[in-house]
């Protein structure tokens, strides 16, 4: 079965570019780039050292004017050229980037390297200079329609040359730890882990946090604590463990009933097979399904076609896994599908990012929310095929609707697994003696018993596979796929009223909790949440069961 999507963020680019366009100048300055989105996008772009080299000019112009006041209209043109040039900076790093998972060659590492070794530099200049204008003269030009809130996590950002060089070296671990194969990334030991903790940790007390876990929570935007994370974990263990294994045996059963030509219609919905009969074919089941929803749902997605902001592996040796982030300088969200995650499921999950950061014209600053964007599209896609009978199957439609719920399940049980693992990790005072594979799985046991094994997971590549680069992550899957799943319960009834519903849901990029009161969905911090799941997943398993 399939696992939880990994996702390859753009670690600073993501937190802290939503936090930077998030601060309104509220003046002339333009912080998404261009005026128009870019057309008939290609993945390339003209950047290099000379270029940073009168990027460092203009920002020399900008302190002098700071420090020395000639004109107001000198100052508003270097803070627009540069701040825009940030914005481009962070995209090239994210084309590189993708440019590097199609085909990781040297020469495309050391070209991300660089865009991001480029992006560190000016984006700590950004956050050096909120500082610096707001003891200047131009401080009210400068922050004329801020709040005193945005204005203090501004100068709150001030990081040092100590910090930028941290940074780099938690990019170079990553970098080098993501290029090892699962068999090398298994057999490594655990010294590469524990310095990372340990750089982690150290970045959090630059930052004034008391570890990383506390710094990421903040960096998220999460309005829940640690202890709301473990009551995550616990409803899960007491409310959806035995709902799992009865939905786990439906599963089963259907599964072994299928005749031949059935398990082959099952298969080619959820596998890619690498070859462009298997990418066509989840393509059309797509194609079919934002049809149906029609409106700005279906424009959207053929504008992100039709100008190529849709990107895709080379052949199985590009990266797995699959995101979608946030081209500021082009105005537009971009997809990479990675090696062996082209299914017409993986393009439902990811397009629910692509359709809210479109909506919204940015990455969704709220990740718990851009999660709840990407796993409620799953529910509707698959509630699509069940109600207009796509596949010409009842017991194969059936048997996806129990793939999905049960799959979603899995994300919700995986991510508080992994999130409890970090609850330890990331607060150890001392390595001596500690077993990180043993820990991840007696946590997993606690959590569902005898059961674990029906996750078919190997968590000691698994932990390795997600924390270097997605350390306190992966919470925001459980977090969002519980009202996800519940919006279920809506889209089997009624359709079109889950479908306005996530509709509304994608209008908002901020607030997790608000943003779900709005859209009426159901909160992951409700234990009646919780209820709702079960009855929903005893009535799917009975309507199985009566085919």
């Amino acid at each position: 079965m399939k696992k939880i999507k990994l996702v390859f963020m753009l670690f600073l680019s993501l937190f802290l570019l939503s936090f930077l366009s998030s601060c309104n100048l509220n003046w002339y300055f333009n912080p998404n780039g261009n005026s128009q989105r870019a057309s008939d996008f290609k993945l390339e772009y003209d950047f290099k050292e000379s270029d940073m080299i009168i990027i460092r000019s203009k920002m020399e112009d900008l302190d002098y004017e700071t420090d020395n006041p000639t004109s107001t209209y000198n100052f508003v043109s270097l803070v627009n050229y540069v701040f825009s040039k940030f914005y481009e900076i962070q995209s090239y790093y994210t084309i590189s980037n993708i440019r590097y998972c199609i085909n990781k060659t040297s020469d495309n590492l050391t070209e991300k390297k660089n865009m991001y070794s480029y992006f560190i530099e000016v984006r700590k200049y950004i956050l050096d200079y909120y500082t610096k204008v707001y003891n200047s003269d131009y401080r009210d030009n400068f922050y004329n329609g801020w709040t005193e809130d945005d204005i203090q996590d501004a100068l709150d950002a001030k990081e040092s040359d100590e910090l930028t060089q941290l940074r780099l070296s938690q990019e170079e671990i990553e970098d080098e730890m993501g290029a090892l194969s699962d068999t090398e990334l298994v057999n490594s030991g655990f010294s590469k882990y524990i310095e990372y903790l340990e750089l982690n940790n150290e970045i959090a007390s630059k930052k004034g946090f008391n570890n990383y876990i506390e710094y990421m929570y903040d960096s998220y935007g999460r309005k829940y604590t640690e202890s709301d994370a473990q009551n995550i974990y616990n409803y899960a263990k007491n409310e959806l463990s035995s709902s799992f294994y009865d939905i786990y045996q439906e599963y089963k059963k259907v599964l072994n009933s299928l005749s031949t030509s059935e398990r082959s219609l099952f298969q080619n919905l959820l596998k890619d097979s690498g070859t462009s009969v298997s990418r066509n074919r989840a393509l059309n089941y797509f194609n079919g399904y934002k049809e149906y929803m029609g409106g700005t749902f279906k424009s959207t997605w053929d504008d992100m076609i039709g100008n190529n902001y849709f990107q895709y592996y080379k052949d199985e040796t590009s990266q797995d896994g699959a995101f979608t982030t946030f081209l500021y300088h082009y105005k537009s969200p971009i997809i990479y599908i990675g090696y062996g995650y082209f299914t017409s499921l993986t393009l439902s999950h990811e397009f629910g990012h692509y359709y809210a950061m479109n909506n919204n014209k940015s990455s969704t600053s709220d990740l718990d929310l851009a999660e709840t964007h990407s796993q409620s599209d799953e529910i509707l896609f698959v509630s699509y095929l069940d109600k207009e009978n796509i596949l010409g199957n009842e017991k194969v439609e059936k048997l996806v609707k129990l793939y999905e719920i049960l799959d979603a399940l899995e994300s919700v049980f995986i991510a508080t697994i992994v999130s409890q693992f970090e609850l330890y990790t990331y607060k150890l005072t001392s390595y001596e003696n500690v077993d990180f594979d043993q820990k991840i799985e007696e946590i997993a046991e606690d959590l569902l018993g005898d059961m674990y094994s029906i996750l078919n997971i190997n968590f000691r590549r698994y932990w390795r596979k997600v924390e270097f680069g997605n350390s306190i992550y992966y919470i925001s899957y459980a977090v969002s796929a519980i009202p996800s799943i519940a919006l279920y319960n809506d889209s089997k009834s009624d359709f079109d009223l889950a479908k306005s519903k996530y509709l509304k849901l994608c209008e908002y990029e901020e607030d997790f909790n608000e943003a779900l009161e709005e859209a009426e969905f159901n909160s992951p911090f409700n234990v009646q949440t919780y209820s709702l799941i079960k009855s929903n997943i005893q009535e799917l398993i009975s309507e199985a069961e009566a085919i």
